[in-house]
């Protein structure tokens, strides 16, 4: 039973050592990435203002800005399509569900075993009570009956 509980123990503490350098190293990165998409955004503005200025020269500036909304737009499509298909695979994470799932499934095999051991000895222990029980009424009868023929 021991054993079951530290497997239990090492299992939800591996977990959360897991969970939190993952969590780390997401607030890290997420630090890193912020600070890029500033300095990005900062340098799309600057490209969409010298792509204005280089359209107003051969257009009218509505006609730069217009030109500058239609390859914005274009390029929020692209990134929309290839978000779609960023990231881990849903079989990736099917997968990942299918070992958690069998861990879960063995763990809890594990207690259901400890739980049975648990209620056979209870059992074990009832009867050794009543067997000591009836041991000592036997006990009492005999020494009363050897007192009663001295």
């Amino acid at each position: 039973m021991a054993d079951n509980m530290f497997k239990l123990q090492l299992l939800a503490r591996a977990e959360l050592a897991v969970k939190d350098v993952q969590a780390r190293r997401l607030l890290a990165r997420s630090s890193y990435l912020g600070f890029a998409l500033v300095l990005f955004l900062l340098a799309l503005g600057m490209l969409n203002l010298a792509g204005f200025l280089a359209f107003e020269e051969v257009l009218s500036p509505a006609g730069a800005a217009l030109a500058m909304a239609a390859i914005n737009a274009v390029g929020v499509a692209l990134l929309m399509h290839l978000s779609k298909r960023a990231g881990p695979s849903e079989r990736e994470e099917a997968l990942a569900r299918e070992i958690r799932e069998m861990a879960y499934q063995q763990v809890n095999h594990d207690v259901e075993e400890v739980k049975e051991k648990l209620e056979h000895v209870a059992s074990e222990v009832t009867r050794m009570g009543e067997n000591v029980h009836r041991a000592t009424g036997a006990v009492r009868f005999l020494l009363s009956a050897l007192g009663k023929n001295k």
